[in-house]
């Protein structure tokens, strides 16, 4: 058996799972509509968010409007996004002086030994790059602070934890070929949430054998990914909610501020997504929009949940009517489990010659083979 602690999610996979990068929005000059718009033949842009500022007020000049907005009740949406329970305590100020109240924390129990102390290792030194490592047997290893060199696959036995501290200086990053969580993998508990940020990236090139069914030969379950048979992760981050919500009023080309339906706890320098109303949506060609968190306004008019501020302005339209509202979803958390940026991405991206599949006027259909070859980080969960 195993078990698997996460949130705020509210189910989990038990085969490997795939990390796509988004691609960036397309350029366009279309202007703002009431109602879904047609698919210009323009080509995606480059552009990334700038740089997240630091202010964020709690009341603003801005004149949002008289209405009416678009609020859960009026809404006459028919999709019902999924999302944990509100949690306790949502407003409450969840930061370094609220830490009196947290219980059971991992990273505060009786003999622990460091990662970072060659005492703690058989050999008199602590692992170096490339070399595989497992820990010492019934033994609590904690990692206090960023590991600079790319280690091989970490084992974890049954009787043995690797627990994450929370720094506050800087985030805690570990990069890894791999993982085999036979024992328990902790940061955080649900009594006591991990505040800090960190970052696990798994390394690997794509096997060279993988058949159309996605097998490998080569590629154990331990290659760039995190194998649990048996074990325990037990992750829990900072609490966002909602982490999807919708608009309540609609977005024109150059606005720097969404209104959305609910109250949110986000942050400032987080990123969201703003999802398309076009009525084209493809890899090649669409209208989403990963913007940086400014800064946010709660209940800044009667019906509206909170006006999210931008660093940089909508270029696109995103509608929102009673029926038919776009999507704010937040991307940023402070737990980060990834495949590596320069390993993982899809190679098959060049032009190619149209398929003559044609959509809503403009022939957008991909190419085959295109951005199929990518190769992200994976859990690997044994189910008995």
């Amino acid at each position: 058996m195993f078990m698997i602690e996460t949130e705020p999610v509210s189910h989990f996979v038990t085969f490997s799972s795939i990390i796509y990068p988004f691609q960036p929005p397309p350029e366009t000059t279309s202007p703002p509509s009431q109602s879904p718009t047609s698919s210009p033949s323009s080509s995606p842009p480059t552009t990334s968010p700038s740089s997240s500022p630091s202010k964020s007020p709690t009341s603003s000049p801005f004149a949002y409007g008289s209405g009416p907005f678009v609020t859960l009740e009026t809404s006459s949406e028919l999709v019902t996004i999924p999302r944990p329970p509100e949690p306790a305590g949502l407003n409450e100020d969840e930061s370094r002086r609220s830490l009196s109240a947290r219980s059971n924390c991992p990273q505060d129990e009786a003999g622990l030994h460091s990662w970072h102390d060659a005492s703690t290792w058989s050999g008199g030194q602590v692992p170096s790059a490339g070399q595989d490592v497992t820990l010492p047997a019934n033994s609590k290893v904690l990692i206090s602070q960023s590991i600079d060199d790319e280690l091989g696959i970490i084992t974890i036995p049954s009787s043995s934890e690797l627990i994450f501290d929370e720094n506050d200086s800087s985030p805690i990053t570990l990069d890894i070929s791999g993982m085999d969580v036979q024992g328990a993998l902790k940061a955080g508990s649900g009594t006591c949430r991990y505040l800090t940020k960190l970052v696990i990236t798994l390394h690997g090139a794509r096997p060279t054998d993988i058949n159309i069914y996605g097998r490998s030969d080569t590629a154990v379950e331990t290659y760039k990914g995190i194998s649990v048979d048996g074990g325990v992760i037990s992750m829990h981050g900072k609490r966002y909610y909602p982490t999807w919500t919708r608009l309540s009023e609609s977005v024109a080309v150059g606005q720097t501020y969404l209104l959305v339906q609910e109250e949110v706890n986000w942050e400032v320098g987080q990123e969201i997504v703003l999802t398309t109303t076009a009525i084209h949506d493809s890899r090649d060609w669409h209208q989403n929009e990963v913007m940086t968190i400014d800064y946010i306004v709660n209940n800044p008019v009667p019906g509206v949940g909170s006006a999210i501020h931008l660093s940089t302005p909508a270029a696109y339209a995103h509608i929102a009517n009673n029926g038919y509202q776009a999507e704010v979803g937040l991307l940023t958390r402070n737990i980060v489990i990834q495949g590596a940026a320069d390993d993982s991405e899809p190679t098959s991206t060049d032009d190619c010659e149209a398929t003559g599949e044609w959509h809503h006027g403009t022939n957008f259909a991909v190419c085959p083979d295109q951005y199929t070859d990518g190769f992200g980080g994976h859990y690997y969960i044994f189910w008995w």
